[in-house]
Order: C-alpha cells, then sequence, then structure tokens
C-alpha cells in the first residue's frame, strides 16, 4: 500500500487529505460556510449533542472507510496471484480479517488527524469525543467487512497495471454510495427530530455493533462459497 504509488495515492492519501482539507477549511472560512458555522456554534452543553456526536460519528466512519477504497479492492489487488491465498499455510478468513483491519487501520488515521484538532478547537467535552470515536469505529469496522464481501464476490483480477486494480475497479461505489445516502439521513434524522438522547445514542450503538457482527459472519460464510470459485 505505501510502496505502490498509485495504492499510496488512492488508498493511503485519503485518510490524511480529506480530514486535513476539511481542518483547514473550518479553521480558514468558518463564517463562509453553513456546515463549518453550525459545528462552531454547536452547544456542547445540551443533550441533543449526544445524539449529533452519534450521528457524526456513524458518518464519518461510514465515509472514511468507504472512500479509501483499501478494503474494497483488497482481493482485486491481489490480481492473477490470488491463489497464493488459498496455497499459504493461513486460513482464507484469517487472511481476510488482516485484509479487513488493513482498510480499517488506515481510517483510524483519518480518525486521529480529526479528533485531535476538534478536541482544541471545538472545545467539546470528552464525553462527547468519546461518543463519536467509538460510533466512528464501529462503522469503519462494518463498512471495511462489507467492502471486503464486494470484492470477494466480485473481484477484478485480471489487470496489467496496479492503477487498473484500483481506477478501473468499480467494486468501491456499491459501499460508497450507500455510506454517503446512509451517513446523511442518519444526520439528517439527529438534526430535524429531537430525538431522546438516552434512546437515539444507544440504539445507534446497538444496530451498528449487530450489524458489524452480521457483516464479520457474512464474510466468512461468503469467502467459503466464493474462495472454491475463483481461481
Amino acid at each position: 500500500m505505501f510502496r505502490t504509488p498509485i495504492y499510496l495515492m488512492n488508498c493511503v492519501s485519503v485518510n490524511v487529505l480529506l480530514p486535513v482539507l476539511f481542518i483547514i477549511m473550518t479553521a480558514a472560512f468558518p463564517e463562509e460556510e453553513d456546515i463549518f458555522a453550525m459545528i462552531l456554534t454547536i452547544p456542547w452543553d445540551n443533550v441533543l449533542a449526544i445524539s449529533l456526536s452519534s450521528a457524526f460519528g456513524v458518518a464519518f466512519g461510514l465515509v472514511m472507510g468507504s472512500m479509501n477504497m483499501v478494503s474494497a479492492t483488497a482481493i482485486s489487488r491481489e490480481g492473477q496471484h490470488v491463489y497464493f491465498m488459498k496455497m499459504i499455510p493461513m486460513e482464507i478468513m484469517d487472511q481476510l480479517h488482516a485484509k479487513s483491519l488493513s482498510g480499517f487501520l488506515l481510517s483510524m488515521i483519518a480518525l486521529v488527524i480529526t479528533i485531535v484538532p476538534a478536541a482544541y478547537f471545538l472545545n467539546a467535552p470528552w464525553y462527547i469525543l468519546t461518543i463519536f470515536t467509538i460510533m466512528a469505529i464501529l462503522a469503519s469496522l462494518f463498512i471495511n467487512y462489507l467492502s471486503i464481501i464486494i470484492d470477494v464476490i466480485h473481484p477484478k483480477l485480471v489487470w496489467e497495471t496496479e492503477q487498473a486494480a484500483v481506477k478501473q475497479n468499480i467494486n468501491f461505489l456499491f459501499t460508497m454510495l450507500p455510506s454517503f445516502g446512509l451517513s446523511y439521513l442518519l444526520v439528517w434524522l439527529a438534526l430535524t427530530f429531537t430525538f431522546d438522547y438516552r434512546i437515539f445514542a444507544p440504539a445507534t450503538f446497538l444496530i451498528m455493533l449487530v450489524l458489524t457482527l452480521i457483516t464479520i459472519k457474512a464474510t466468512e460464510m461468503v469467502a467459503r462459497i466464493r474462495f472454491d470459485e475463483i481461481s
């Protein structure tokens, strides 16, 4: 991922550039962008902030986990050497765990880059940042395993250059577009309806936890069937 320029640019750099650009725009032009102005004026002592931090945390994890394309191209990047995954003395599911966690850990780079300046500039309480972080972690795990499932089902194994493995691979769209839609819906619900934070935050956490566990189990089931067909 780091040694191949095309992977570094398309998969790794997204986790760094997007949070940095967001922070720069927030700090430089807070009065000119409605969303930035809204974030900077959030009353953190209001119970609504707990619901918002839950929604924004899930949205952040989904978006960053799907945009970096690490898990969504994990099998495709193996190309014609994918048969090595069957030959080496390591269970297929263990290999898929490692590939998913690679995408997850890179997503965590974006989380760290975002949460540290946010704690300083926004003066958000520690529990708000904790809720945001937990939700982002769960959402990122979920979307990375879902991306692995998509790539296991339909890998792009025939390519001549590394560029084709990622730039001509549309698998990431099957997770990125739904991630954007779900993120928008969740944030809209938190902003539009005055949900009791004692219901909204735990419900969001439980839903994401269940979805993540189901997706991990589904990855194992799909891999068991699909890898017998991949050659």
